[in-house]
C-alpha cells in the first residue's frame, strides 16, 4: 500500500521579491500554517519517507518549515515541474515516485492540487475540492503495490485537514 499526503502552499505575499509570482514568499500567517501542519504530522506519527516540492519560493518554504515543525531528516526533493502544475501533471509525477518509498508528501499549487485529490479519490468529474491554503489531505493508494498503479479513482481520501485545526 501507498500513501500520498498532499499539501497547498501556506498562505504567500501577494507579490513576489521581484514583482513574479514565481518569487511570492510566505507571510508570517503563512509561516505559522506549515508549522502547524508539520507539528499535525509529527504528532500523528506521520513520517514521509520522501518530501517533494514545487521550486516556487513559497511552496520550498512551506516544506521547509514544514519539515523543521516535523522534526525530520528527510531531505526536501525541489521538482520544478510542480510548479502550476495540473492534476494530470501531478498524477504523472506521483507515478514516478521511488518504489522504496510508501509514504510520500507533495506540496504544489491551485487548481493541480484539488484536480490531483478528485482524480484519486473519485472519478474526476464527481467532485470538487476547494483547498484553502495550507490544506493537507491524506489519500491512501490501498491497492497499489507501486507508485505506477496511482491511477484516477485507485485512493481513497482518509483525512483532509484546514490548517485552522491544527491548532
Amino acid at each position: 500500500m501507498k500513501n500520498l499526503i498532499i499539501l497547498r502552499h501556506a498562505s504567500p505575499a501577494a507579490q513576489g521579491t521581484d514583482g513574479t509570482d514565481f518569487t511570492r514568499p510566505l507571510t508570517p500567517e503563512g509561516e505559522n500554517e506549515a508549522s502547524l501542519q508539520g507539528g499535525f504530522l509529527r504528532e500523528a506519527g506521520i513520517h514521509p519517507d520522501v518530501i517533494a516540492a514545487s521550486t516556487a519560493v513559497r511552496a520550498t518554504t512551506t516544506a521547509e518549515r514544514l519539515i523543521a515543525a516535523m522534526g525530520s531528516t528527510v531531505a526536501l526533493v525541489p521538482v520544478p515541474e510542480l510548479y502550476n502544475a495540473p492534476g494530470e501533471a501531478l498524477l504523472d509525477y506521483v507515478q514516478t515516485l521511488p518504489e522504496d518509498a510508501d509514504t510520500v508528501l507533495v506540496v504544489a499549487h491551485m487548481p493541480g492540487v484539488a484536480e490531483l485529490v478528485a482524480m484519486l479519490a473519485t472519478n474526476p468529474q464527481d467532485m470538487t475540492v476547494a483547498f484553502c491554503a495550507a490544506m493537507l489531505v491524506g489519500i491512501s493508494l490501498d491497492s497499489a503495490q507501486s507508485w505506477s498503479d496511482a491511477v484516477p479513482g485507485s485512493g481513497v481520501l482518509e483525512w483532509l485537514l484546514p490548517p485552522l485545526f491544527a491548532r
